[in-house]
């Protein structure tokens, strides 16, 4: 248990009634990543607060020996943090110095100590200031650019896509709007927690379907006899034996590879034994699919009943249907899609389009972020640009064209027609 000592001398009767009901409040609020008040008394001139202390070291401290996260990790932290502020600020509470050694790493989770602390001090001096939901905002953006470049930030500093390479754009752009000087212009708690939302809990089983869709890429537009698909598959199998479609479509490449001499046809039979008809049918759809230089929408629709678990398969249903102008069926197929491949930023790009073809620009816009934070590139920079544009924001629209020209000078011309 740690112990804070506040003193009273000098505070009248109204300041000490406000304190303790402030402080109520405090020790009535719970949340996985903050570190809970358990009881606070008045001893003479003194107010006590007792806090559980879990085993830890400060996020300081934790980033001297990393230096650099991976950019996953990276945003699982920020993550965890921004679903901590967000909770406290709907509850009233702000922190006001939040800082690196504020931020506990415990178990490999972040929890945040001395929530309330300074809201108690101002109630103390007989002060009742707003609380510090902006200051909070500013601090979450000082630690996140910590956190992603490794180094501290301070006013005219480079941003952190400068000092680290490949660095997510909607990362860096996340960073660099919490920082912004106008205080009415950062993103609130509630922005940071929804833009962050899919980066707390990553998917244990993201990466064996991520390899399968390569592999069928590859099956469908390479030359035989296919080697980077056969690696691919081989390793989704490693990772996961029971991978949707893996098994399939390793048997399709060796019939395909047996048929053409690459390999022997007793080798294409065994793999027969492990693969089941449903997942035949479901990689013969796929690969059709992937194949075809202008799919039908019966197509599409077909393979969603085949392939029914595959993001790949929901995507270009909802393009065909954003082709067609049936804005709440690409919406609803995009939705899907993002659902079965939640780390996916071409799959959130393409729920961003369908939601502005359907005049949700809002969700559009938080859509948007989410690819970004993800790691998609230009095309997502230019789709907020016509975002932003819709929404009468001329300035940041100008600003997102400029980042997409910095990586394909192209966008010039696009964004002058």
């Amino acid at each position: 248990m740690s112990v804070e000592v506040f003193s009273l001398e000098g505070v009248d009767d109204a300041a000490r009634a406000r304190a303790q009901e402030f402080l109520e409040r405090l020790r009535s609020f719970r949340h996985a990543r903050v570190l809970p008040l358990e009881s606070f008394e008045r001893s003479g001139l003194e107010l006590r607060l007792t806090c559980s202390t879990p085993e830890h070291v400060s996020l300081r401290t934790w980033l001297e020996r990393e230096t650099r996260l991976p950019f996953l990790e990276c945003g699982r932290v920020l993550g965890e943090l921004a679903q901590a502020l967000c909770a406290a600020h709907d509850a009233g509470l702000a922190h006001g110095a939040l800082d690196d050694t504020r931020v506990l790493w415990s178990d490999v989770h972040v929890i945040v100590e001395g929530l309330g602390r300074l809201q108690l001090r101002a109630l103390l001096a007989g002060t009742t200031a707003a609380p510090a939901f902006a200051a909070d905002v500013r601090a979450f953006g000082c630690l996140g650019y910590q956190i992603v470049s490794g180094a501290t930030y301070h006013d005219g500093a480079p941003p952190p896509n400068a000092l680290r390479e490949h660095v997510p754009p909607g990362l860096a752009s996340l960073i660099l709007r919490c920082l912004d000087g106008e205080p009415a212009r950062r993103p609130s708690a509630a922005d940071l927690a929804r833009f962050t939302a899919g980066l707390v809990t990553p998917p244990t089983n993201w990466r064996a379907p991520m390899l399968v869709r390569q592999a069928a890429y590859l099956l469908a537009t390479e030359a035989p006899p296919w080697k980077r698909a056969a690696k691919r598959l081989a390793r989704a199998c490693e990772i996961d034996p029971g991978c949707p479609g893996a098994v399939a479509l390793r048997v399709q490449l060796a019939v395909e590879r047996s048929s053409l001499g690459f390999v022997p046809a007793a080798v294409a039979a065994g793999e027969f034994e492990h693969c089941a008809e449903a997942e035949l049918a479901h990689a013969h759809a796929l690969r059709q699919l992937l194949s075809a230089a202008a799919p039908s929408i019966d197509e599409a629709r077909r393979a969603t009943t085949l392939a029914a678990h595959d993001p790949e398969v929901w995507r270009t249903l909802a393009r065909l249907h954003l082709k067609r102008s049936e804005s709440s069926d690409a919406v609803a197929a995009a939705t899907r899609a993002v659902e079965l491949a939640p780390y996916s930023p071409q799959a959130h790009h393409t729920l961003a389009e369908s939601l502005l073809s359907n005049q949700e620009t809002s969700a559009a816009l938080c859509a948007c972020e989410q690819a970004l934070l993800l790691g998609a590139h230009w095309p997502t920079l230019v789709l907020r640009a016509a975002i932003h544009a819709r929404a009468g924001r001329p300035q940041a629209a100008n600003q997102d064209l400029a980042l997409a020209a910095a990586a394909h000078p192209a966008i010039l011309d696009r964004g002058s027609a």
